[in-house]
């Protein structure tokens, strides 16, 4: 019979793509049910595997199967080594997976793939040479072949129980790197005869699979998420590969793909409670209670809020200060920014129901319009740097920062760069402590100058206001044991819309305040129960949700006052800051605000100054200047008889983990509120 003339390359390759990209299904993501109750049982298997509240990553491995009675070795002039395409392998890579809903997630996958076989039959022929006669001998032949890729595997998986039992759909893309074939007739029988040619072997040849386009196949799988260690879980798993691009022989129909293997998976942020014995450990417990703090600072058991609606206007300073991350010179995400586009819609007034800080996270977008309106100011932007450890001395990241700020203003607004002169050096001419973490964070900041007032000058605005008595309620809450806290969240919301959120990691704070009318957007609208409640989750897993309690609440709007004939009034609040460290002096900026009131309070206005401080130093020290920045204020707004008091750090302001949070919270308030006569 005629033997192997010729190994056709690319018929080899189309056989092997299916195998190649016949490799793993996404594993699963973490999900699990958690327990609302007011104290945690112990969870049944199916609530083993809680929700994945962070991404996770992870490695995968698992061998292949493919069996193929195509005609996977049609590249065969003889059918000695059959056509079955039958072959094994391999697969490994990475994972990583995030979560889209609580019954959904995305995984994508990057790893190795490879698989092979080697075949040997023999073949009785008769056309070998012994002793110059030709005699019957005994051939074989022999074939083995080696396929390498790279695979990339995007996944959507589907948690429809309440069990961790996921469904995977999703797609392969294969890329070969390593392809080899090696084709072989010897003769074994008998003893020293050879074939026509003189020697033992024929037809020997090596080849090489050319790289094609990528192979595309679609993955349907299952998998099963196992906890086996705090934020790691083990899934086994099984996967069937569906060709859709050069299948692995001529008729896909009867061609299969298998794969098994195991994924292991970490969630650094989530808690996997493992099946345990009984335990003598206190049972997870929870409460929280609500009071109110007063004007005068009293606290007291809250009966009803009040939410009265006025006429009134805000004056809130704006920091010339734009901060950055260690060592980078990228805007940070929390500063609002807009496209060229968005820019035209955007004007200052809009701003009436944000809160101190949320208008400050809109600097930019107010330096930019205000440019526009004043074309002859100029913006001089500083950058600076904490001037320790990998920013010692590196006044390029002082530069690259402040040409961030610049490029905004110049893309976004159209600012000419001639108005906008940059600056770079170290330390700021009037820098934060050096020696405290926070004011090392304090000094990596662009600051901003204009020869123009108008640019940086205080945001005022004028529209209705809601205020509350209390204006503040205090939440207390305490958890058994105290100390194994892992993460916990409270919320106040009325008729299912949020009005205030606080979480965090670790022990629960001695009280947790809100300042009703601090930001307007989220401030009560209807007559209906504020409603609050906490969550917790303890270090070992478990998870507890305290009752639902309520504050009833009494809305007065402007139409019921006037209906009900209730005197009315009109408030405006001011608030002074950038005093110098350790200083209750006023400064230029702050002299000028004091100006502005006087010219708004009448005789029959009451005028109320309360100073406060942020969180770095000793609280006694803190106390006394906010009292006398208050005082300060007093004494310059002459004629008007305020009252005084001074809070210190009792009742923070803003998160005094961000550096701007903490300059809002170095502030004194003025609230003046002057009756309406009809």
């Amino acid at each position: 019979m005629n033997m192997i003339q010729n190994i056709q390359l690319q018929k080899l390759q189309q056989w092997m793509r299916g195998p190649v990209v016949a490799g793993a299904v996404a594993g699963a993501i973490l999900w699990g049910m958690p327990n609302a109750a007011a104290q945690q049982s112990n969870p049944t298997p199916a609530q083993q595997v809680r929700d994945w509240k962070t991404d996770a990553f992870g490695v995968y491995g698992g061998v292949l199967g493919h069996e193929s009675d195509g005609d996977a070795f049609n590249f065969l002039t003889c059918s000695t080594l059959g056509s079955d395409g039958d072959s094994e392998g391999w697969t490994a890579g990475l994972l990583y997976q995030t979560p889209l809903s609580q019954s959904f997630a995305a995984m994508l996958r990057l790893g190795y793939t490879t698989i092979g076989d080697a075949k040997e039959q023999t073949e009785d022929i008769g056309n070998a040479v012994e002793n110059n006669a030709t005699v019957d001998a005994i051939s074989q032949h022999s074939f083995d072949f080696t396929i390498g890729a790279i695979s990339i595997e995007p996944q959507l998986m589907i948690r429809p129980f309440r069990i961790p039992l996921n469904i995977h759909l999703g797609a392969q893309f294969g890329f070969i790197i390593k392809n080899e074939a090696n084709y072989s007739e010897r003769l074994i029988a008998p003893a020293g005869a050879v074939f026509t040619n003189g020697t033992t072997e024929r037809n020997s040849q090596t080849g090489s699979i050319d790289n094609g386009s990528p192979s595309i196949s679609a993955i349907p799988g299952l998998s099963y998420d196992i906890p086996i260690a705090r934020s790691l879980v083990l899934a086994p798993e099984v996967a069937y590969h569906l060709d859709l691009v050069n299948p692995p022989t001529l008729d896909p129909e009867v061609s299969t793909t298998f794969r098994f293997g195991l994924a292991l998976k970490y969630g650094p942020g989530n808690v996997i409670q493992i099946p345990q014995g009984p335990s003598s450990s206190t049972t997870l417990q929870a409460a929280v209670q609500a009071t109110g703090v007063f004007g005068d600072g009293s606290e007291k058991p809250v009966v009803q809020i009040r939410v009265e609606e006025s006429l009134g206007s805000q004056l809130r300073p704006l920091l010339n200060y734009v901060f950055f991350s260690e060592n980078s010179d990228e805007l940070p995400e929390r500063y609002n920014t807009l496209e060229p586009a968005e820019s035209r819609g955007f004007s200052v007034e809009s701003l009436h129901y944000l809160d101190v800080l949320q208008t400050y996270h809109h600097l930019l977008n107010i330096v930019g319009r205000r440019m526009l309106q004043n074309p002859t100011a100029t913006l001089r932007i500083v950058g600076r740097n904490s001037d320790e450890k990998q920013e010692k001395g590196n006044t390029t990241l002082s530069r690259n920062r402040a040409l961030a700020v610049r490029e905004y203003l110049y893309d976004v607004w159209g600012i000419e760069m001639a108005r906008m002169p940059i600056e770079a050096g170290n330390l700021p001419d009037k820098p934060s402590n050096i020696t405290d973490p926070d004011g090392i964070v304090e000094n990596r900041r662009v600051e901003l100058y204009s020869d123009n007032p108008a640019i940086l000058e205080p945001v005022f605005t004028s529209d209705t206001l809601r205020t509350a008595n209390p204006p503040t309620v205090r939440f207390r809450a305490s958890a058994q044991p105290a100390t194994g806290v892992e993460r916990w969240r409270l919320t106040a919301s009325q008729s299912g819309r949020t009005l205030k959120e606080f979480s965090g990691e670790g022990a629960l704070p001695t009280q947790l305040d809100w300042r009703i009318d601090e930001d307007q957007t989220r401030t009560p609208r209807v007559p209906t129960p504020i409603d609050y409640q906490m969550e917790l989750e303890d270090t070992d897993g478990n998870t507890i949700t305290t009752p639902l309690a309520s504050i009833p609440t009494d809305l007065v709007t402007i139409q019921r006052k006037r209906r009900e004939r209730i005197a009315d009034k009109e408030i405006s609040r001011y608030s002074l800051m950038l005093f110098d460290f350790g200083k209750a002096e006023l400064g230029d900026a702050n002299k000028r605000i004091v100006e502005f009131i006087k010219g708004r309070v009448t005789l029959n206005s009451t005028v109320a100054i309360t100073g406060h401080t942020d969180r770095v130093g000793d609280p006694a020290v803190n106390k006394k200047l906010s009292e006398d920045r208050a005082a300060a204020v007093a004494a310059a707004l002459t004629g008007t008889n305020p009252t005084t008091r001074g809070l210190g750090e009792s009742t923070l302001l803003f998160s005094n983990d961000l550096p701007e949070g903490r300059f809002y919270c170095r502030i004194v308030d003025v609230v003046v509120e002057t009756p309406i006569t009809e």
